[in-house]
């Protein structure tokens, strides 16, 4: 494994450069956006059978009341093509990544009032979600706590809203997935009635304003690769409940 800083180029280390027999070559890579640095880590594996899942992009963004936030990107890649395939694609995907230069600062201050109630305000626990039909309806009380929703299968046109009441519903985020041939856009929120389309266009602007998407829609890569990207934003209200 290896740890350089966001300021420094990226070189394979010499002990990477060892000759191993392998059915393919895996390379897996997490940028640590508020800590300025990123990991690299590179194996041998003996199968060469690539799944869809072998290659994946991974974003997740927690937004605490407080001002201190968590954000990073994770990528994995295999391939088996050359022996040598893996250290390239880290060289051309770590420069590209660096050079977009994301503004996560403006995205999470940005993001923060669109999916996060105010904790200040005097009904914080009280919480009404747009229904499937696009009804009103109660989602949350002190007691039991809940997220609006709305997911946006891009492929497919769809879009649903419901109210979540499971494990995760305490927290407000936002999941994005795709493969190429489908993707996802979903949006989980704690302000009253935010599972509509004006939020959920006012979030796709601002991802795709600062390059974290590839298209207003929401695309992440266009469709021209078969790849999975998950973009999570994750809100945590524990100081809430006291």
């Amino acid at each position: 494994m290896i740890r350089v800083l966001f300021d420094t180029p990226f070189n394979v280390p010499s002990q990477c450069n060892q000759v191993a027999s392998a059915g393919k070559c895996r390379v897996e890579f997490t940028f640590w956006y508020y800590l300025q640095e990123y990991v690299v880590a590179f194996k041998a594996e003996s199968s060469n059978t690539i799944i869809s899942t072998d290659n994946q992009h991974h974003t997740m963004i927690e937004i605490r009341p407080t001002v201190s936030f968590y954000f990073k990107y994770d990528i994995h890649h295999v391939c088996k093509d050359r022996g040598d395939c893996a250290q390239e694609f880290a060289r051309t995907t770590i420069t590209e990544m660096l050079k977009r230069q994301i503004n996560y600062l403006s995205i999470v201050s940005e993001l923060r009032p669109l999916v996060l109630v105010d904790p200040q305000s005097p009904n914080n626990t009280d919480l009404v979600c747009f229904d499937p039909k696009e009804n009103v309806r109660q989602c949350a009380i002190a007691t039991n706590r809940g997220s609006c929703v709305i997911s946006d299968k891009l492929t497919e046109n769809e879009i649903t809203r419901y109210c979540n009441n499971d494990m995760q519903a305490m927290l407000g985020y936002l999941n994005i997935s795709d493969l190429g041939s489908s993707a996802t856009f979903d949006v989980h929120c704690t302000r009253p009635l935010c599972n509509g389309h004006l939020t959920l266009k006012a979030v796709k602007d601002i991802l795709f304003k600062y390059g974290l998407t590839k298209t207003p829609e929401g695309r992440l890569n266009n469709g021209s690769q078969c790849i999975k990207i998950s973009i999570w934003l994750i809100v945590s209200l524990l100081t809430n409940w006291n």
